[in-house]
């Protein structure tokens, strides 16, 4: 659907059009009135879902990751907002990424919760055992999450501290993440961090496995800040490590805010201070945080997928 806003591509678009057309028919010829239907919460699924509902009256499920027009990044998303309220409104009961997200749109209706994917692979690795705190950060790198103040923050901490980043990002982004990289490794003498690149599967659960602190890198005052979880946390602590965040309206209200240290402010100085007296929890303790979570919203789900039977 992404292929919709690019300019151009007007035989792209035309494919949109019929996929969107395809799955009005799909649910106006299959679906039935006492259908419980899953949504992904997406703008250029409003009409046609609305218009399925309202011919067959099944009931719709809306899983509501963000809110898509509150991003004030993406303008095309700003001028669609019509339709994504639309879509929301017309869900009988939800699924939201944080409690935030459920008081502002929920409005009475039924609705579960869920951080994340609450996903505690096997255990394959240990943590490191040299003298040092490894520090991870995986995710994306792009202005959203200023992955350089990590860095530049590195810069402040004393020996004992390594920063291993893993993600993807513009050849420009990236360009400048490893030219600081490489200022702060100069002046520490010595390999302070390190890009490591883009982990996949068991390679990527064993390196986290390995690290003692997950960095959430996702800015303080950013527009979805209130509306946008950033799932990388539950996949840190699900993997053991403790987390270190800016203190977001959505970290705070979540179940895991309890085990993770926070800072005030989306500075080098703050993120420093914050790895510094971040008190590192075990393995089994931070895993544990997951498995609780996960029974609630399991307890949650089976709650609204039976309701209105």
């Amino acid at each position: 659907l992404e292929s919709f806003d690019y300019p151009g591509r007007v035989l792209s678009k035309l494919g949109v059009i019929q996929r969107l057309i395809a799955l009005f028919f799909y649910l106006a010829i299959h679906a039935r009135r006492t259908d419980r239907v899953l949504v992904y919460n997406t703008q250029l699924f409003s009409i046609p879902i609305r218009l399925a509902k309202c011919l067959k009256g099944f009931q719709l499920i809306l899983e509501v990751e963000e809110v898509f027009y509150l991003d004030d990044r993406n303008p095309v998303d700003v001028r669609r907002r019509v339709l994504e309220d639309a879509l929301i409104a017309a869900a009988d009961r939800y699924i939201f990424a944080s409690d935030l997200l459920a008081n502002r749109f929920s409005v009475g209706k039924d609705f579960a919760v869920v951080y994340g994917g609450y996903t505690i692979p096997p255990r394959i690795a240990q943590r490191r055992m040299d003298g040092n705190i490894h520090v991870v950060y995986a995710g994306g790198i792009d202005s959203l999450r200023r992955v350089d103040y990590a860095v530049k923050a590195f810069g402040l901490l004393p020996d004992g501290f390594r920063l291993h980043i893993l993600g993807k990002g513009a050849d420009q982004e990236l360009e400048s993440l490893k030219q600081e990289i490489e200022k702060v490794n100069c002046e520490a003498g010595y390999e302070k961090a390190e890009y490591v690149g883009c982990l996949y599967g068991q390679e990527y659960d064993a390196y986290l496995e390995s690290c003692h602190i997950g960095l959430n890198m996702q800015s303080i005052g950013s527009s979805i800040e209130d509306v946008a979880y950033p799932s990388k946390i539950s996949s840190y602590i699900g993997r053991g490590l403790t987390v270190v965040s800016g203190r977001l309206s959505s970290v705070v209200a979540s179940p895991f805010a309890v085990g993770m240290q926070m800072y005030n402010a989306s500075t080098p100085e703050e993120i420093a201070q914050a790895i510094l007296t971040c008190k590192i929890q075990d393995y089994d303790t931070q895993t544990r945080l997951v498995f609780e979570a996960e029974k609630r919203f399991m307890a949650e789900l089976e709650r609204i997928l039976n309701s209105g039977r």
